[in-house]
């Protein structure tokens, strides 16, 4: 779960930085779009205490990442 963790982190490091990259060249609904999914839903996570035991969000949270990031490539 740590390394699990480790890699949804790094997702979120490897859009932001595509975002910066491709921040020029891209609309500003399509931009909104991707900003959007580095924010953590509160079906993830609420505070540092309250987080889902569901893996089922996560899961999905972290296809929409990985389809954004191929997308952004």
């Amino acid at each position: 779960m740590l390394r699990d963790g480790v890699e949804d982190y790094e997702y979120h490091a490897i859009l932001s930085r595509l975002l910066e990259q491709k921040r020029e060249g891209m609309a500003a609904e399509q931009r909104a779009r991707y900003e959007a999914l580095l924010d953590v839903p509160r079906e993830i996570t609420g505070s540092m205490t309250e987080f889902t035991k569901d893996p089922a969000p996560i899961e999905s949270r972290r296809a929409e990442l990985a389809r954004a990031i191929e997308e952004l490539q």
